[in-house]
């Protein structure tokens, strides 16, 4: 019975590719800004890793393959639950791994030149979309309502969920491409900039899970302009972070 309920929630997770992930704009913004911060000997080796591609046409891959079966087990690295009051090390962590400890992984892997290029080459490109992920507070949400997902909220008069507008909702109502998005928020100073980088992947982790009291403060489930109007900053301000932490974390890596 246990088997035949993790398949079935990976059947409905993952047949909504909107489900689990910013959408492919806010992992295309995170990207962008990265690239945009990457010391000139790391941005050549990152070239070459991704074979001439930039961060931010690489940022959705990890979604893409999710679509085959032999990907499946990679379903529980976009995200972690860990409940209000816990700390991650006193959570039961799942066997298949979670967020926190692929972004360690894939660290280590990247940072290992005696690995293969293609163990390197999928390392970078899972790096650049879970450092987007984490950077959505629902991907470190409760299992209760998975994310967010069982929420159901009307966005804009249309049928959606928490967790999808957070994801793509009020990103997609902006109604900029990902190079304008980039542009308009992609503002900051030396000071900030030292401070985001000087953090690690547990910071983001508690940072996400201060935050997540925020977007599962509804006051209604009919959610439309004010409810756009409230979190549209706050929510570009988490793509900026996390293309900055991205950036960062790359330049420690590769260095």
């Amino acid at each position: 019975m246990k088997k035949l309920f993790t398949a079935l929630f990976i059947t409905i997770i993952t047949s909504n590719t909107s489900l689990f992930t910013w959408g492919q704009i806010g992992h295309r913004v995170v990207g962008d800004i990265a690239q945009k911060y990457l010391d000139p000997i790391v941005l050549k080796k990152v070239n070459t890793l991704l074979e001439g591609r930039d961060l931010a046409m690489v940022s959705n891959w990890c979604d893409h393959i999710k679509s085959f079966k032999k990907h499946d087990h990679t379903f529980w690295w976009h995200f972690v639950n860990v409940e209000d009051g816990k700390r991650y090390s006193e959570v039961t962590h799942n066997k298949n791994g979670d967020i926190v400890e692929a972004i360690q992984r894939f660290s280590k892997q990247l940072a290992n030149d005696k690995l293969s290029f293609q163990k390197r080459h999928e390392a970078l490109k899972w790096l650049v979309h879970l450092l987007g992920d984490i950077h959505q507070p629902l991907h470190v949400g409760y299992a209760k309502d998975q994310g967010g997902n069982l929420i159901s909220v009307k966005w804009f008069g249309k049928k959606s969920n928490l967790h999808a507008v957070w994801d793509e909702g009020i990103i997609n109502h902006q109604e900029l491409s990902y190079t304008e998005l980039s542009k308009l928020i992609n503002f900051t100073n030396v000071e900030q900039l030292k401070k985001l980088q000087n953090s690690d992947v547990n910071v983001w982790l508690n940072e996400g899970m201060k935050l997540r009291k925020r977007v599962y403060d509804l006051k209604s489930k009919e959610l439309s302009y004010a409810y756009q109007a409230h979190n549209v900053e706050f929510l570009n301000s988490q793509l900026l972070k996390a293309g900055i932490r991205l950036a960062g974390l790359l330049n420690k890596v590769l260095k």
